[in-house]
């Protein structure tokens, strides 16, 4: 984070500590106390939260742990909003985990009658703040607050901060394994065995031993690591990756009732199998899956929630994403690990993997997503935010200079989520779409004018277009201002020969979606789409529904939509080339389109289409979006009927009783 923003954070919070008093936290937390201990004692001794947070990342504390205990400890609203804030800036890529952190504490004092920010009088705030969708309630104030400083501080990680906050708040309750006790904050700082203190989990290499094929299901018991795990040198790196389990099928035992011995030896579903904890970020977690199939992490997902120094609530939940192989490995690693040797085990890369510790481990499977409430609440939050902190973009600036919100940002969103009739997720995009006003009654007359009087966004011009090898991630705003050159090496000729060859640099972390790589836009009927499989697993077209839209002369609605069908393998690419097109481009297709035209098109999208779980919450805001009620608050939570290809249907009414959508309490 900038001087600029700490030391404006600093006045708007409190008296301004000294540098040596910024020191003392750093020694206390490198001494050996336990975080949650000197974050209380800071606060007794009138510590300001942002003070907090800059002493205790400067004690190499992870900027996310920090920012939850900082959050549980004053358990406010303008706590929560500024270390939200503060912590964002200091790390934009992480907003989705901190807001996801602050979202799932229960310990929030917010006034629950109405909307925390309403409350803020000394903020500016568009007069879009009674359009929400739902009342918060006091189980969703600091998830509103924290999410809403995220996204001002942050606004390009919107999306992400949505999806975070959506699964944060609707976690599953199917343990498949467990490392550590939830809720218990050991004395000695870690998890030691009474009976061999060599067994421990701070700078520690563990492995679970090899006559274990179950988890340890029941992640609030007493936790001896000697019981199930044996210790290894930290210096030992070949082991990770190479669990092998000595697993009896089930059949085998038939003889009267099994031992517990044998129990434990019958395979089940994925289980941790080492816990390596290395000085710094140098974190890596082992899974191993016991059984005679693969497990396909889309199919059967499991989540690992890492619970921070004796808390209830997970601080980072972490999705993990590929394919584990029949009696094999899959490794997640810190991101931010030193090590190169631990980075080439890795199957999964991730910012969020921290502990260290007294931490714990929960490994959860078979997701289920139901209660919407608070990730409505987060939209609603989000659909308030504005840019005014963004100090990288001049136009923003210099309306923040007069005191003005961004209006277009509400109007990107709000558009973003009305848009279509299919529940789906923007997942990469080229070019701009134009923003509707016309059609929005909030919209000002200024704002019209301005909109009417700018210049058309940038055109897809004819060339080839490749996607530089650094970009990892996807543009998922559609409507943002589309500037070619950050993410694009765009050629005025067609140069065709590693059509379908895209390639990836070393990512800072693992790519979880597919990508825009390549456009081909030729005359006539020379035209090609390249979509870059950057994630772990193989994408299945037939049951992974993605759409590619093509939206030509600035229109609103795209002018052709294109199924996708057929396969493509992980880090592979794929091929959407016009039939007509010359037979130089049709021998690199995997799939011929009829029609398909980029030359003179605006923005070209790329949406995943949702099925019915958690995601479902975006069809509600969509459909809540399209309906535009009354511009009050709403008493109730819209539970609507929903089928991932065709969306909620406006029929079913949500105050149904049939369809449990009882009025909720207005408080």
């Amino acid at each position: 984070m900038g001087k600029f923003w700490y030391g404006l954070l600093l006045l708007a919070t409190g008296v301004v500590a000294s540098a040596a008093e910024l020191a003392s936290i750093a020694d206390e937390v490198k001494g050996g106390v336990p975080v949650p201990q000197v974050v209380h004692q800071a606060r007794d001794n009138g510590w300001q939260p942002v003070q907090v947070l800059q002493a205790l990342t400067d004690a190499n504390v992870d900027l996310v742990k920090a920012v939850q205990t900082i959050s549980r400890e004053w358990h406010d609203c303008d706590a929560t909003y500024a270390v939200a804030g503060a912590g964002t800036r200091m790390a934009p890529l992480r907003a989705d985990e901190i807001a996801a952190a602050i979202a799932t504490l229960r310990s929030c004092q917010c006034d629950a009658k109405s909307l925390w920010a309403k409350t803020r009088i000394n903020r500016r705030l568009r007069p879009e703040i009674h359009r929400v969708l739902v009342k918060v309630g006091d189980v969703c104030s600091c998830a509103a607050a924290g999410i809403e400083a995220t996204v001002e501080a942050a606004p390009k990680q919107a999306e992400n901060v949505i999806e975070a906050v959506i699964t944060a708040k609707n976690a599953p309750d199917n343990t498949a394994d467990s490392f550590g006790e939830v809720g218990v904050l050991p004395e000695p700082g870690q998890w030691v065995s009474p009976e061999n203190p060599a067994i421990r989990s701070r700078d520690s290499n563990l492995v679970r031993k090899p006559e274990l094929c179950r988890g340890d299901t029941n992640e609030r018991d007493d936790f001896d690591p000697a019981e199930q795990w044996q210790a290894m040198p930290l210096a030992d790196l070949d082991s990770l990756g190479q669990h092998q389990a000595q697993c009896r099928d089930k059949s085998e035992n038939n003889k009267g009732k099994d031992s517990e011995d044998e129990d434990r030896q019958r395979p089940s579903g994925l289980i941790l199998s080492q816990y390596y904890e290395g000085p710094g970020h140098n974190q890596a977690l082992e899974f191993y899956n016991p059984t005679d199939e693969a497990i396909r992490l889309s199919d059967d997902p499991y989540d690992a929630e890492i619970y921070f120094h004796g808390y209830a609530v997970p601080g980072e939940v972490l999705h993990l994403k590929g394919v584990v192989p029949a009696r094999s490995t899959f490794v997640v690693v810190n991101a931010l690990a030193a090590d190169p040797r631990l980075k080439a085990k890795a199957n999964q890369l991730i910012f969020g993997l921290n502990f260290a510790g007294a931490d714990a481990v929960v490994l959860k499977n078979r997701l289920d997503w139901n209660n919407c409430d608070c990730a409505i609440t987060a939209v609603a939050a989000t659909l308030r935010a504005t840019t005014g902190s963004d100090s990288t973009s001049s136009a923003t600036a210099e309306k923040s200079s007069d005191d003005k919100t961004d209006d277009a940002w509400l109007l990107r969103l709000k558009q973003h989520y009305a848009h279509g009739d299919t529940p789906a997720l923007v997942v990469d995009s080229a070019g701009e779409l134009l923003v509707d006003t016309a059609s929005d009654e909030t919209a000002s007359d200024d704002t019209a004018s301005k909109k009417s009087a700018n210049p058309s966004p940038p055109a897809l011009h004819q060339g080839t277009w490749r996607r530089k090898p650094v970009v990892c991630f996807g543009d998922r705003l559609e409507l943002d201002p589309f500037v070619p050159a950050t993410q694009w090496q765009v050629e005025p000729e067609l140069h065709i020969a590693d059509l379908g060859q895209h390639r990836l640099d070393a990512c800072p972390e693992t790519p979880q979606e597919l990508l825009l790589s390549e456009m081909v836009i030729g005359e006539n009927k020379n035209q090609a789409m390249e979509i870059f499989n950057a994630t772990q697993e193989p994408v299945d077209f037939n049951r992974d529904r993605y759409v590619l839209e093509i939206y030509r002369d600035a229109d609103l609605q795209p002018d052709q939509v294109v199924e996708l069908t057929g396969q493509v393998p992980a880090g592979a690419a794929f091929v959407v080339a016009n039939q007509d097109a010359d037979e130089t481009i049709l021998d690199k297709a995997n799939q011929r389109v009829a029609g398909i035209r980029l030359d003179g098109s605006y923005s070209v999208v790329l949406r995943r289409v949702v099925a019915p779980a958690y995601q479902a919450c975006f069809a509600e805001v969509a459909d809540w979006l399209r309906k535009d009620p009354d511009p009050q608050y709403l008493s109730y939570i819209p539970v609507l009927v929903v089928d991932p290809f065709i969306g909620p249907q406006s029929g079913d009414d949500p105050r149904d009783g049939d369809h449990g959508g009882d009025l909720a309490s207005p408080n």
